[in-house]
């Protein structure tokens, strides 16, 4: 049967096409045990969301640093007048009051409470008015404030929640940038750019080699650098898509060629690849009249003689299924443990891929042993060119 060898041929080259297979898993499980065992990685992490939440803070923090800067000068004024002048202030404006006072009774109004009025001490500045200073407070995350103090500092408190809250797992970090809270919003952002660039400078260890983050490359005359973050990127996406398609595609092969033995029963026909080991007996190859009288019984259907033989089948079904199963564990084992390794970085949809191609080849990895109980207990006989299945 012509189809049942072409059938084991495809077998065997996919079996021996696994090994470029089984290289780039483990490929990946080196590279991604390097980027999760690398500190760097998650400073660089840390960095980025820095970044991303002082730019979408900016607008905020500009008018929380400008808040401040006025309450500053405000209070300074205040300070640098003499008792003398801030007597001769309050003096005029309770005269002022008295004065509006007299007009308010000329035309029937309520007279204004001239201390209280006085106690208040509106801001001069047009910014520092309570409504403005917690419409501010509030973008920031920062609790309301029931005076114009709520603008004292309102920048560095903002600024060193921020701090915090970013890099809480990163002391280093953390007392780094708050060092620089007095800096420019965008000095602050060119800070942790020039951070990362030093970061993708650096080396992680794969195999124990010192490998670049950053593999330079040329294209003619273009000239980049290849990060290995991004090649471990690549790899999550595209590996466990390629496992799906690999071990489908050798699974049904495989199904094929087990339903092709199984219907033509001729064991000669198949294939020699390593997956086709099965017990079989040909009369022609017995040399004792014992073994050959066991085989006629085995042949007339004899129970306790099949009995005895169908041990042996079992054996080879086992055999078959610890390669099986050994195999496709050097497959997607180290892959699958690579990409639990960085786990913590993926977003949800490459987690939900990653789960559903993982439940693909479980159910594959299955299918591997449900096609081999179908021969699990088979014995092959052969006499002359009669082939039976017991």
């Amino acid at each position: 049967m012509e189809v049942l060898t072409e059938t084991g041929k495809r077998v065997e080259r996919l079996l021996y096409s696994s090994v470029i297979i089984i290289i780039a898993s483990f490929l990946f499980y080196y590279l991604s045990e390097a980027i999760s065992s690398d500190k760097n990685s998650l400073k660089k992490t840390l960095l980025l969301n820095f970044i991303e939440v002082i730019n979408r803070n900016q607008k905020s923090l500009e008018l929380a640093k400008d808040l401040q800067e006025s309450y500053d000068r405000f209070q300074k004024e205040n300070k640098n007048k003499t008792e003398k002048q801030l007597r001769e202030e309050k003096e005029k404006e309770r005269i002022e009051i008295v004065k509006l006072n007299k007009a308010r009774l000329k035309l029937g109004m309520a007279e204004i409470n001239v201390d209280k009025r006085i106690d208040e001490k509106p801001s001069p500045y047009t910014e520092l008015n309570i409504n403005n200073i917690n419409s501010v407070r509030n973008k920031l995350n920062l609790t309301e404030h029931v005076s114009i103090e709520g603008a004292k500092d309102v920048y560095n408190e903002a600024y060193r929640l921020m701090v915090r809250k970013i890099f809480y797992n990163d002391n280093d970090l953390q007392k780094e940038f708050i060092k620089k809270e007095q800096s420019a919003i965008k000095d602050l952002i060119d800070s942790a750019k020039i951070k990362i660039n030093e970061l993708d400078k650096g080396s992680v260890k794969v195999f124990d080699v010192d490998t670049p983050l950053q593999i330079p490359f040329s294209l003619g005359d273009l000239k980049s650098n290849l990060s290995l973050y991004n090649i471990e990127t690549v790899g999550m996406i595209f590996m466990p898509v390629l496992l799906v398609i690999w071990l489908g595609s050798i699974s049904m092969t495989r199904a094929r060629e087990i339903y092709y033995i199984k219907k033509s029963k001729r064991i000669s026909e198949t294939y020699p690849h390593i997956l086709n080991l099965y017990y079989f007996i040909d009369r022609d190859l017995l040399e004792k009249q014992s073994d050959i009288d066991e085989f006629d019984q085995l042949i007339s259907g004899d129970r306790d003689v099949i009995k005895s033989k169908r041990s042996s089948s079992y054996i080879y079904f086992i055999v078959r299924v610890i390669m099986l199963v050994a195999f496709t564990a050097t497959i997607l084992t180290p892959f699958y443990v690579g990409a639990y390794k960085v786990s913590g970085s993926l977003s949800v949809i490459n987690v939900i891929g990653l789960c559903i191609c993982f439940f693909i080849n479980v159910i594959q990895a299955i299918s591997f042993v449900v096609y081999e109980v179908n021969l699990s207990k088979t014995i092959f006989t052969v006499k002359g060119d009669v082939y039976e299945i017991k």
